[in-house]
């Protein structure tokens, strides 16, 4: 069937009723292509949606992984149980078991590039002597990935200790100063 044989009999009623049927088939199709281009988008949205709970989950996984990665290594290197570590203790797993220096390489830190005094230094935050879980795995989020990330690490640790030798610096100039004030003026 073709659409002259469907207008031909509007036709002979009035000319305008060619226009309406038209119109009519145009509106007809173009709510058609809404209801498919409708279709599409709901379906694009729900996969959007199963696809962000997907990669939630995933993240979640791995930041579980990488938890429970950051305690086995803590428990490597905490060869005693106590839930603490010295420099000693670090020193001696790092060098000796291989274990403990594989956890690192899976945790994104090449030991190989560093000495163990230089991570002692970043793992060490407050200066205790020893390490507890908590500020080694901050020490391991803060140069987590890359060299570059150490690097970084190792230059804030080392203007901290700048400042604070200068702040001391700058106490005893001003202890000083007066003193040799008063002496040149007597």
């Amino acid at each position: 069937m073709d659409w002259r044989d469907m207008v031909e009999p509007l036709v002979q009623i009035s000319e305008w009723m060619n226009c309406v049927f038209a119109t009519y088939v145009f509106f007809t199709l173009f709510c058609c292509l809404n209801i498919i281009t409708a279709i599409f988008v709901e379906n694009a949205q729900a996969l959007k949606r199963v696809d962000e709970d997907a990669m939630h989950e995933e993240l979640m996984k791995e930041k579980q992984v990488w938890c429970s990665e950051v305690a086995d290594l803590f428990a490597k290197v905490d060869a005693s149980g106590e839930g603490i570590f010295t420099f000693d203790d670090f020193k001696r797993e790092l060098a000796t078991n291989f274990g403990v220096q594989t956890c690192f390489k899976k945790l994104g830190i090449d030991v190989s590039t560093s000495s163990a005094e230089e991570l002692w230094e970043l793992f060490d935050i407050d200066d205790s002597g020893e390490i507890d879980i908590d500020e080694f795995a901050a020490g391991i989020v803060h140069f987590h990935g890359s060299a570059r990330s150490i690097d970084i690490f190792k230059i804030r640790k080392d203007n901290r200790s700048i400042a604070n030798k200068i702040e001391d610096l700058h106490e005893k100039l001003g202890r000083l100063l007066p003193a040799r004030l008063s002496s040149t003026l007597n």
